[in-house]
């Protein structure tokens, strides 16, 4: 009898001596690992694209975009607050806003918003709001939801919440918020599309809240005569 066998019953069979690599083989594995990890590192970058790259309509705005984050204007002064851009004049976001005397936008939430400057000529700050229908172009129902006292820039404001309606179902929100100072008015007026919801509100107000009125520029007195 082998118990030579029987002594090694149960046993797992010896390894068998692994043949060394050939050149060719290493190469192969080392193109396989490289391939690997770049298409690790596209991944993370497609990924980190759709999570925190540019939106559509940022890269649009970008064509127009200026580099300034401050508008100044005699006694206003608007520091732009974070994610908002200055936009040029000749922008496609306000085709009937031609009389602005700033643009921007909130490309995160969709939110657009520009600034009209005008004699202050001692009307009621609701005067504004009353008469804003005139600025809506091309719109067929304008359906004012809500108006109320705010604070800009130290002083008392009125804000208003419009809806807005075309045939084809399209529908925005202009929030329009106006103040005066004792020699001018002004007025900014923003929009959004209906799905910008509380996130471009809330980048309509931090807008709001980042204007700022001087006291009134003072004329100096015309001399004497001699």
């Amino acid at each position: 009898m082998n118990y030579n066998y029987l002594a090694n019953y149960g046993k797992p069979p010896e390894p068998e001596a692994a043949l060394p690599l050939t050149e060719e083989q290493r190469k192969g594995r080392w193109i396989k690992l490289i391939g690997l990890l770049f298409a690790l590192v596209a991944i993370g970058l497609v990924l980190w694209f759709f999570l925190y790259g540019p939106t559509p309509l940022e890269l649009k705005a970008r064509k127009y975009a200026l580099p300034d984050r401050q508008f100044v204007d005699q006694n206003a002064r608007l520091d732009l607050p974070r994610g908002w851009m200055m936009l040029r004049r000749d922008n496609p976001f306000f085709p009937n806003a031609a009389s602005g005397q700033m643009y921007t936008i909130h490309p995160a939430s969709g939110c657009t918003a520009v600034l009209f400057i005008g004699p202050n000529t001692g009307a009621h700050l609701d005067y504004q709001l009353n008469t804003i229908k005139d600025r809506f172009v091309g719109w067929d129902r304008i359906s004012e939801r809500d108006r109320e006292s705010v604070s800009v820039g130290g002083r008392e404001a009125r804000r208003a919440i419009v809806d807005l309606w075309r045939r084809n179902a399209i529908r925005e929100v202009a929030y329009v918020t106006t103040v005066n100072d004792e020699v001018r008015y002004y007025l900014l007026l923003g929009y959004t599309p209906l799905d910008g919801g509380e996130l471009a509100f809330s980048a309509f107000k931090e807008l709001e809240q980042s204007f700022q009125l001087g006291p009134a520029p003072t004329v100096p007195p015309a001399p004497a005569p001699q």
